[in-house]
């Protein structure tokens, strides 16, 4: 084991390291995002960098990938030490980060992304050598276990996996000596998954470092030679894997109980009789979901992400093809698309509310209305509307939520993040939803209107409607849930109820351990 004290301590069997960070530190205003944070990667290594959302993990790979810079510590290449100023001096280096959704560009094909850096050769500097440019990618998609790939191909036309390597490709094609792979198999099946190991295996084979970060704590053991993890921006320890197990690989990622800054929710009254009920759901990640949701109660789904919580909030709202049994106020439903979802009581509060929720260039009236329309018209045919009716439910409804802005007319982009959220919540109140599906509905908003959207959640549940509540900040379903439904790999895995909705409690059953 390395121990805190001593990160990426040198072994007989392995030279120096490839990658050194030693003492980084990273500030922003009014908080630490790196504090004193060390790491080290070897050549032919892969290594785990795990932490919960939060710990600093994106902050570090950000730094090493020249897109920020360190407040202050220093990074290590061969033991030179070195600036990383910008994504171009990183990629000069030899540092490479394959994101999530891998850096491609669907309508281009692989070889255009793949060699998007290094850059299509040329005939007579004028036309590009089409031939030497594929010749080329087949090269490198060979290397990632691709000899059989068209490069001529559109990227959006390949499987999950296919495109996971081609954005491996095109690091190499970077000469990368040093891969970052954020979350490379959240959209893998399981062989797929293999395929992508067994590939880095072969890359690791010819001296590529891999840092692998991940929340499948299963799959870290399958691949990874050592693990660090972080917490609160620091470091808790580096490993080798064989040292470890999962419980106390989970026990090192979850630590000590956190302290809530602010009150737990308390229940104060019974849930009443069931608005929701959701029986044998399952899809591409669910596995067999059973829920219940009630008027009166705020009900939590939490997962690590990928592995069901926002899968279910968007199966529930016909956004995801799955199949199941769903019921509203004991009437089965069928929902295949959000029109289906909006006409069985369903309503979504989403994270991303200006891509998802609003028209960000129609007014607060308008989108407020976009969902009742057609309780205001006079005319099926001509499409005269009662706009005193309208503007005055409106304002009720508004005034109801407490929203600031200038006016009714006001276009709702103006708006802060969090009066965006009430206006998408004043959509619902006015079609009298019966189940809101609030996910992630805090994105983006200052600590003063997160209380505010709590507060918006209890009144909803209050007032008697069923509110699934989804976050990736663990914090809030102690301050805001009834109960709370764990899931890993898509199935549930516990409930939690009253004082036993902890964050380390949730941590716990979301990583697999069954105990807590």
């Amino acid at each position: 084991m390395t121990t805190p004290n001593e990160p990426g301590r040198e072994t007989a069997s392995r030279p120096g390291p490839l990658l050194r960070v030693r003492d980084a530190v990273k500030d922003y205003p009014g908080t630490r995002a790196l504090d004193h944070m060390d790491f080290s990667l070897d050549a032919g290594e892969v290594h785990a960098l795990l932490g919960e959302n939060g710990a600093g993990k994106s902050t570090l790979i950000k730094a090493l990938a020249g897109a920020i810079a360190l407040t202050s510590g220093t990074v290590e290449i061969d033991g030179t030490q070195v600036e990383i100023r910008n994504p171009q001096r990183a990629q000069a280096l030899g540092i490479s980060v394959v994101h999530q959704h891998g850096n491609l560009v669907p309508e281009l094909s692989v070889t255009e992304n793949v060699l998007m850096v290094e850059g299509l050769g040329r005939r007579v500097g004028v036309l590009v050598d089409w031939r030497r440019a594929h010749r080329r990618t087949r090269e490198l998609l060979d290397r990632v276990g691709l000899p059989d790939l068209d490069p001529r191909r559109e990227v959006k036309s390949l499987g999950p996996h296919e495109q996971a390597m081609v954005a491996v490709a095109k690091a190499l094609a970077s000469n990368a000596r040093v891969i970052i792979l954020d979350e490379p198999t959240t959209s893998l099946q399981p062989a797929e998954v293999d395929i992508l190991f067994a590939q880095m295996r072969r890359l690791a084979e010819e001296g590529i470092g891999f840092v692998f970060v991940t929340h499948r704590l299963n799959e870290v053991f399958k691949v990874c030679d050592r693990i660090t993890v972080m917490r609160d921006g620091a470091l808790v320890g580096t490993w080798q894997a064989a040292d470890l197990d999962h419980d106390r690989l989970v026990d090192q990622l979850v630590g000590a109980e956190k302290a809530i800054a602010h009150d737990a929710f308390t229940a104060t009254a019974p849930a009443r009789e069931v608005v929701l009920e959701v029986r044998d759901l399952r899809g591409d990640v669910l596995r067999g979901v059973d829920l219940q949701a009630r008027a009166g109660e705020v009900l939590g789904v939490a997962s690590l992400p990928g592995e069901g919580a926002g899968e279910v909030v968007e199966s529930l709202y016909g956004m995801r093809r799955s199949q199941g049994e769903v019921l509203v106020e004991g009437t089965a439903r069928k929902i295949r698309n959000p029109q289906q979802a909006v006409a069985a009581g369903m309503a979504l509060v989403p994270r991303d509310r200006l891509a998802q929720g609003l028209v960000s260039d129609l007014s607060v009236r308008e989108n407020v209305t976009l969902a009742s329309t057609r309780s205001y018209r006079t005319d099926p045919v001509l499409r005269i509307m009662r706009r005193g009716r309208e503007r005055s439910e409106v304002a009720e409804v508004m005034a109801q939520l407490s929203l600031k802005s200038s006016g009714l007319e006001s276009e709702v982009r103006t708006l802060s993040g969090g009066n965006q959220q009430k206006v998408v919540i004043g959509r619902w109140l006015l079609r009298r939803a019966k189940v809101y599906l609030l996910d992630s509905p805090t994105a983006a908003v200052d600590v003063h209107t997160k209380a505010e959207i709590y507060g918006l959640a209890r009144n909803l549940a209050d007032n008697g409607a069923a509110v699934v509540f989804t976050s990736t900040e663990l914090e809030e379903f102690v301050r805001v849930c009834d109960r709370v439904l764990v899931l890993h790999d898509g199935e549930v895995v516990g409930e939690l109820a009253g004082d036993e909705i902890t964050v380390n409690s949730i941590m716990r059953l979301s990583f697999g351990r069954k105990s807590v």
